[in-house]
């Protein structure tokens, strides 16, 4: 079948088609289990799913991000992570199940990669049951 006029001026102007856009991000996902990897649409509602409820983002640099739910202390949740600066100063604690994953330059979401191990180290320090072990 033939494209229309109008789907072939889409096309043109964006480049990738909506229907062929791959929708699967490769993440890390920290909650009761530990940090594990895992792989969740690219949507809303499967990163609402993963952190329970409204998510929050927080960049960590300008191409890694926390995603959490947003009402995660308010709810009660349980203390999964702390957040340090880069002087390793302890600036907030997050709770509830948390989504790891990078930014594009646009702010869309897409997979994390293994060279963005290190910076998570750094800002990020994983709690399970009273203690500390560092992100992978």
């Amino acid at each position: 079948m033939p494209l229309s006029k109008r789907q072939r001026k889409y096309i043109v102007i964006y480049k990738i088609p909506v229907w062929r856009r791959d929708v699967k991000m490769n993440i890390l996902h920290i909650g009761q289990n530990g940090v594990l990897p895992a792989e969740i649409d690219n949507t809303l509602s499967a990163l609402q799913r993963a952190v329970g409820g409204h998510i929050e983002v927080i960049h960590l640099t300008d191409k890694l991000a926390v995603i959490c739910n947003e009402e995660g202390k308010l709810l009660g949740l349980p203390v999964t992570a702390a957040l340090s600066n880069d002087s390793g100063k302890l600036t907030d604690m997050l709770c509830g199940d948390l989504v790891i994953c990078r930014t594009t330059p646009d702010g869309e979401f897409t997979d994390i990669q293994p060279q963005d191990y290190p910076a998570l180290r750094l800002y990020l320090t994983v709690l399970r049951h009273g203690t500390c072990y560092a992100a992978p």
